[in-house]
């Protein structure tokens, strides 16, 4: 189950990856129809250079479909589905996790869990002071994001 907790009255879940489980913290949002990060977010998990997360997605940007996105206050944006591997989400291991990168690289934070995957959990549980996320990825979810593995930026190999 992924916990999910409420920091300054919003619900958030600790997203962590590697070795030294680097850290962000993204807010669960029902009303975002897709999962999204931005670079300051991956630079932050994947601990290196923020230019670094920008040259790497530059060199991608042209090998990878877009999908243009529009945000709850009316701004448009570009978005590249992407992938890592083996991220502990709210305590609980997601082997393949996939996500939309903004690809506006201005000064703005973006750190949502969305829709996409809020769906393909069995339940959501109100627990305390939190609520859990139930039965991660069910059989059919997991078949239907196999084909997406293919178009896919994968962060594994950023250097």
């Amino acid at each position: 189950m992924v916990e999910i907790v409420y920091k300054k009255f919003k619900p958030v879940v600790e997203l962590a990856y590697g070795e030294n489980e680097s850290v962000i913290y993204m807010t669960l949002d029902t009303g975002s129809p897709i999962t999204v990060l931005d670079v300051f977010h991956i630079s932050k998990l994947m601990r290196v250079s923020v230019n670094k997360v920008k040259q790497y997605i530059t060199f991608h940007m042209n090998q990878y479909h877009y999908c243009d996105m529009i945000s709850y206050t009316g701004h448009n944006f570009k978005c590249i589905l992407c992938r890592m591997d083996n991220v502990i989400l709210g305590g609980e291991l997601i082997r393949e996790f996939y996500f939309y990168l903004d690809t506006d690289m201005k000064e703005k934070r973006t750190a949502l869990l969305g829709m996409d995957f809020i769906s393909l959990c069995d339940g959501i549980i109100k627990a305390g002071n939190g609520i859990q996320l139930n039965q991660i990825y069910n059989q059919n979810a997991r078949r239907e994001l196999n084909y997406l593995q293919i178009n896919t930026i994968d962060f594994q190999n950023i250097e």
